[in-house]
């Protein structure tokens, strides 16, 4: 099994239909993701590295069928990579054993030196020796597709699965579906950038929003990094029960929070996110684990997870745009108006009672509408 009950990183994408082939005949997701299955390299010394898709429930496994991939609206399995990996150290010795061997024999035949292109054909000649007798290390990720809400995600955000990803979704579904990374809809020229988000906390001690018809409440708890606007000096702590008197101070002297773990409390529960200044879709998310019992299915546990996982990205994403609102960086035209008529009568009761007796005036809002001061 993966690393769905585990504290994990967290890779989001929006999964795209390409308007021009939704029509053509939908095959059963499960026998799309079969199309990517994993290839077993145990006994072809030969091949470096596979990747492919695995069953969720059992990484060994590439027996898909609809039980195993198709929960409701979620198609569910795991991303497999295999590699052989020879330690450089290893290797360099290997090398250069066999090339003073070569030298040795070219000595004899009145020759000083081994050319370059030897050299590279010695080399791997000795990569594919070491490699018959390396065993491959298998390294698995999770992957659920929520269908209604065309979110993806992907419990890990190294270099090698995002491209093992992309690779296995495009044999899967050909050009049917484009993943693309998920954004928090953050918008550098508006000056809505992560440091003044994560700042603005920091100096709030925290902060209530809503989450539906709920309310949450988020601080930032641990893993703190703070520094100046180019980040060319940091200042870290962590530590649940550290004061970070440091990082008071390093706020203090003008400096911002770039990163650091958020805790948001939300229906008796503690979510733990780590957000960086960029506010990226890539995050750590920790949330308490459902203890597999015997007697309690798998599957329920795994979709039990998989809404608490979705329930922190719901309340992160709730808690940017409670941030955004309030601090005016991105307001809908239908808010600003709102705003606007707002304001406007408020400076009609503002100047009431400060007009000479009989005079009236007319305050205008952008949008045309007018207000009467009499």
């Amino acid at each position: 099994m993966g690393r769905l009950f585990k504290a994990h990183p967290l890779t989001v994408y929006r999964v795209s239909p390409e308007e021009q082939l939704t029509l053509l005949p939908k095959t059963r997701d499960y026998e799309a993701i079969a199309h990517a299955s994993f290839e077993d390299i145990d006994e072809l010394s030969h091949i470096e590295k596979s990747t492919g898709t695995v069953v969720f429930e059992d990484y060994r496994s590439t027996g898909f069928g609809p039980g195993n991939v198709e929960f409701g609206e979620y198609v569910v399995f795991s991303v497999r990579i295999d590699e052989r990996k020879i330690p450089g150290a290893a290797l360099n010795k290997q090398v250069e054993d066999a090339i003073d061997k070569e030298m040795v024999e070219a000595k004899k035949e009145g020759k000083n030196f081994i050319s370059r292109d030897r050299k590279r054909e010695i080399k791997e000649q000795v990569k594919l020796r070491l490699r018959a007798h390396t065993v491959p290390t298998p390294k698995v990720a999770d992957v659920w597709w929520n269908t209604k809400t065309n979110l993806l995600f992907l419990t890990d955000k190294s270099k090698g699965f995002v491209e093992a990803l992309d690779d296995v979704f495009r044999t899967a579904f050909g050009t049917r579906f484009v993943i693309e990374p998920l954004t928090l809809g953050l918008d550098e020229e508006k000056n809505m950038v992560g440091h003044d988000f994560l700042t603005s906390i920091w100096n709030a001690n925290g902060t209530t929003f809503s989450h539906g018809e709920d309310s949450a409440h988020a601080f930032i708890s641990d893993n703190i990094t703070a520094a100046d606007a180019q980040e060319t000096i940091k200042v870290s702590e962590v530590g649940s029960n550290a004061e970070f008197d440091d990082i008071k101070r390093a706020v203090e002297d003008g400096k911002f929070i770039v990163g650091a773990q958020l805790t948001i409390s939300y229906d008796d529960t503690d979510y733990e996110i780590d957000v960086d200044s960029a506010l990226t879709p890539i995050l750590k998310v920790s949330v308490p684990a459902v203890t597999h019992l015997e007697q309690e299915e798998i599957d329920g546990a795994m979709l039990t997870q998989i809404d608490r996982v979705e329930t922190a990205f719901g309340l992160l994403n709730s808690l940017v745009e409670h941030w955004k609102q309030e601090s005016s960086l991105e307001i809908s035209p239908e808010e600003f108006r709102r705003r606007m008529r707002a304001g406007a009568r408020q400076a009609a009761e503002d100047l009431k009672g400060t007009l000479p007796e009989g005079t009236t005036m007319t305050i205008v809002t952008s949008d045309g509408e007018k207000v009467e001061v009499a």
